[in-house]
């Protein structure tokens, strides 16, 4: 009898809540089956914590770390250390090393809502911009996969709202809600480090220049964000600490070295050395590259139209990190921004800092990734919001303006959930390879049916041994105690390369044949590839993949006794 009533005088609230209960369900729906692979970094993720609720040592028996050695790749711990809890409710499964991604991408579409009630936007504004993020492939993508991006994300939000909610009103809780938000992006992802540390610095600058605070509780506030990032300090600023940086930045990227070289070459046939050294150099390519990545990660060509096109595991052909129909508001939204005069310029002078300052972490490492993009959300989701807002203020009648607000969630509906649908039921079957989704069954078959046997894998995924551990829960201890790794290689990475009975093929099969054959001891063979120079029976079941009306094997399983191979002749 009293539902309706609240409903009436809560319209907003009721709407945002039916908006986070559809990116929830769209965000956990059959999460656990739908990729039923995982990427090598879920797997490392899953296992670390699962490690770490058994037996306080993360995968290479390192106790109660901050930092998570895993392929060389140096993880930072918010996220395994999140996955223990769920892992401790739901055992190591897809579902809960996933589960943490996809509740902070249902979460962040409310957060959005409050970030632009924050910047004092209305109530359908806010709503326009929470419901956009809640159908948007950029956020569906991170928040169906295991991305501790997704996490930072999130908190980096929950900072930006608090943000200026404490510039608007000082009060001791958002000040303190903004440092520790914008302190728990260090312990969740990289790039994120840069961004926050620009953000707390403003954030005390304004607090001072505005007189909102004084100098000494200003400094106040600085030395509380030093302390809370302080454990992690001395690793950010060491070898360890930019070894992703050294893996993929563009530093060290071979093609802009030779880009250099040969540049250099066919000047110096026409020019004096200095000249040509000048024009063609490493920091002068670097940073032109630098630029050029800033304005792809803003196109509307990446961000409607094709994503990162060659990444099928996060792109899908055709479809952008944004819904298409939404381009329109975000060129009028960068129109107002930089031709309105705002209530309070200095938030507009900020977002449009601020595209650039959350852009340069990725654009450092190279093309636009989502992943690595994931800060710069917020702030394009500003601007479209500004560009839906500009267009609904040149409508005088308010029914017209919820008729617009009516017909934009019509399409952002439909369209959201025809992304889903390709995503989930067409790109994700059509590629499964990109998935690791043949994985699961190789490895539990392997698994039940090895036994003490050594299982050689060839061509194979490069870290085999955390995947065969994931999915077959390898008690920890004995994972710790018998995993072997490979030496740290020129990208900075270190794959582990055996775990018992299974290794890596370093030999030619023959060889293996040989060598067994010396034994007396039968062998597994797992490749990616037909073995046709032997004549060897593959063992059931081979791995296969539809595509189209075709079906291929993706993995091949051989059983090989040696003895079937007595004429062969092996050296002594």
């Amino acid at each position: 009898m009293h539902i309706m009533p609240f409903f009436k005088r809560n319209v907003p609230i009721t709407f945002l809540a039916i908006i986070v209960l559809f990116a929830f369900i769209i965000r956990t729906y059959e999460l656990n089956s739908i990729p039923q692979g995982v990427l090598d970094d879920e797997a490392s993720h899953g296992y670390i914590a699962y490690s770490l609720l058994h037996t306080q040592k993360d995968e290479r028996g390192n106790y109660l770390p901050l930092h998570f050695e895993a392929f060389g790749d140096e993880k930072l711990p918010a996220y395994p250390y999140i996955l223990t809890l769920f892992i401790s409710i739901f055992d190591l499964n897809n579902f809960s090393t996933r589960f943490p991604s996809a509740l902070a991408g249902s979460l962040l579409v409310l957060v959005i809502y409050g970030l632009l009630r924050s910047l004092d936007s209305g109530h359908i504004e806010s709503l326009f911009a929470s419901m956009l993020v809640a159908f948007s492939p950029w956020s569906i993508v991170l928040s169906r996969l295991a991305f501790e991006s997704n996490v930072a994300l999130l908190f980096f939000t929950i900072g930006l709202w608090t943000m200026f909610l404490a510039l608007k009103n000082p009060r001791r809780s958002s000040v303190l809600l903004t440092i520790i938000f914008f302190a728990a992006t260090w312990y969740t992802y990289i790039p994120y480090r840069w961004v926050t540390s620009f953000f707390v610095v403003f954030f005390i600058a304004r607090l001072w220049t505005s007189r909102i605070i004084s100098f000494r509780h200003c400094f106040m506030v600085l030395v509380l964000f030093l302390l809370l990032i302080l454990p992690l300090i001395p690793h950010s600023i060491g070898i360890d600490g930019t070894t992703r940086l050294r893996q993929i930045g563009l530093y060290n990227d071979s093609g802009i070295k030779h880009m250099v070289d040969d540049k250099r070459g066919y000047c110096m046939q026409y020019l004096p050395q200095s000249i040509c050294v000048a024009l063609a150099n490493r920091p002068f390519s670097i940073s032109i590259e630098v630029i050029f990545n800033v304005i792809r990660s803003l196109s509307p060509e990446f961000l409607f139209l094709t994503g990162e096109k060659n990444i099928l595991y996060l792109s899908v052909p055709n479809w952008g990190v944004l819904l298409l129909h939404l381009l329109p508001f975000y060129i009028f939204g960068l129109m107002a921004i930089f031709t309105r005069k705002p209530r309070k310029k200095f938030i507009q002078v900020l977002v449009l800092i601020s595209l650039i300052i959350v852009t340069l972490p990725s654009a450092m490492v190279g093309m636009p990734q989502r992943v690595r993009l994931s800060a710069l959300l917020p702030f394009i989701v500003i601007v479209i919001t500004y560009g839906y807002g500009y267009v609904s203020n040149k409508l005088q009648n308010s029914i017209h303006r919820n008729l617009l607000f009516g017909f934009i969630s019509f399409i952002t509906l439909g369209y959201g959930f025809a992304f889903l649908l390709e995503f989930l039921y067409f790109h994700i079957p059509k590629f499964k390879i990109d998935y690791e989704s043949d994985v699961p069954s190789v490895m539990r078959y392997i698994h039940d049916n090895a036994n003490d046997e050594l299982v050689y894998f060839e061509k194979f995924n490069n870290n085999f041994p955390i995947l065969y551990a994931y999915h077959n829960k390898i008690n920890p201890e004995d994972y710790q105690n018998h995993t072997i790794y490979s030496p740290v290689d020129s990208g900075g990475f270190s794959h582990p390369v055996e775990y018992k009975n299974i290794k890596r093929a370093d030999k030619q099969l023959s060889e293996l044949i040989c060598i067994h054959k010396n034994n007396g001891t039968s062998f597994w063979y797992v490749s990616t590839e037909k073995i046709q120079q032997l004549k060897l029976m593959p063992e059931l079941p081979v791995f296969t993949e539809l595509s189209g009306d075709k079906q291929s094997t993706i993995v091949y399983i051989y059983r090989i006794d040696p003895a079937t191979y007595q004429e062969m002749m092996c050296d002594e």
